[in-house]
């Protein structure tokens, strides 16, 4: 900051601002990652206006701005249910996606089941939001028998209620269309699925 004439640190104080911003999003604080991809976006700006590294700084802005509004979506999709519904409805199937991945790991079977029953009613329907509720179910299914070595009937009951709802949902997403078949026997999300021989039916012969 003492030298705003060194491309050089300038850069380097850019590059700090998104790393700490990096490992705020990892940590969930999305707030914080917020405040450091602007700061290191007014850096960049900076540097765009006494000419420094123009074309870097430029295609560097670019980078900081997508982290921006990564974190501006995830504030907004973990947060209150109403709220996220009454978003703009192009966005909602990329919200409902996010708030599933990012609730998940955090073990909210029920926001994630959630999320995922409303992505399989979107209208319209497409292949990419029930692909998604497959995904959801599938996470949910992974949630309820986490960490335990021998899960209880009902445990087990529950788990299969989630793994028939993620194979509907991607029978449904294939007949309307999905067909990148490697990405779904690869996909983590679905790993509750992968041994099933239901779900080894739905690939083409």
């Amino acid at each position: 900051e003492a030298d705003p004439r060194d491309a050089q640190k300038q850069r380097d104080l850019m590059v700090s601002h998104f790393k700490l911003g990096e490992v705020q999003v990892q940590l969930g604080k999305y707030d914080a990652a917020i405040e450091r991809f602007q700061r290191g976006m007014a850096v960049v700006d900076t540097m765009i206006e006494q000419n420094l590294l123009v074309e870097s700084a430029a295609n560097e802005k670019e980078v900081l701005e997508q982290r921006l509004q990564f974190c501006q979506r995830a504030t907004l999709a973990i947060g209150d249910w109403e709220t996220v519904l009454k978003a703009d409805a192009k966005f909602l199937p990329e919200l409902l996606s996010v708030r599933v991945t990012l609730l998940a790991p955090r073990g909210r079977l029920a926001d994630v089941a959630q999320a995922g029953a409303k992505l399989r009613e979107l209208e319209p329907k497409t292949n990419s939001n029930f692909y998604s509720a497959a995904c959801a179910y599938g996470l949910c299914a992974a949630i309820v028998v986490k960490d335990k070595p021998e899960p209880t009937d009902i445990e087990r009951a529950e788990e299969k209620k989630y793994l028939d709802l993620s194979l509907a949902c991607l029978k449904e997403a294939i007949a309307a269309g999905y067909n990148n078949f490697d990405h779904m026997r690869h996909d983590t999300n679905l790993t509750p699925l992968h041994t099933l021989p239901e779900f080894e039916a739905l690939f083409p012969k």
